[in-house]
């Protein structure tokens, strides 16, 4: 007979070998298909660690930014991530990413967000569903909503990096 224990996924590792100059946080996600890829193409300055805490590669001085989707399991997995994280890593914060096109959340889903928002002392972004990702697209500047502007500002701010587009930067 199989051991279910032996059995269990393990937590992946994502692309930890690319740090390099230019990392200055890596983003955490909390479980499998949580958008921590595109979060990584869309915001310049991360490193995609898939589901690996920054301290597990060995990066103790690597703030972390948890990633989950926005449904019952995945607020529940972000709890998950920030209670393993508490002593070990500094979380800037916790990114949820829409997981259905509607803005209007259940209100079970709307308490958990709320209990999760506490595991993350308030620091969370929502990043609406973007049909364009959904087809295959890239990220980009064409197709990035305005919520994706605001967390890189707010990520960069965080780990003092001067803002894109500032008084010394040529806008395109």
């Amino acid at each position: 007979m199989a051991n279910p224990i032996s059995e269990q996924p393990e937590r992946t590792t994502g692309r930890s070998s690319s740090i390099t100059p230019g990392t200055y946080w890596a983003w955490v996600g909390a479980h499998g298909g949580a958008g921590v890829t595109t979060l990584s193409q869309a915001i310049p300055g991360g490193v995609d660690l898939g589901r690996r805490l920054p301290v597990e590669e060995g990066l103790t001085d690597l703030p972390a930014v948890v990633v989950c989707r926005g449904n019952a399991g995945g607020l529940i997995a972000a709890r998950d991530t920030a209670a393993m994280a508490h002593a070990s890593t500094r979380l800037l914060g916790l990114v949820v990413v829409a997981d259905i096109p509607e803005r209007r959340r259940p209100k079970v889903l709307a308490e958990s967000l709320y209990l999760t928002r506490g595991a993350f002392n308030d620091h969370v972004w929502e990043v609406p569903w973007v049909e364009a990702w959904r087809l295959g697209e890239n990220p980009s500047p064409t197709n990035n909503p305005r919520e994706i502007r605001d967390l890189l500002r707010t990520l960069w701010t965080a780990v003092n990096l001067p803002l894109p587009g500032g008084p010394n930067q040529r806008r395109s």
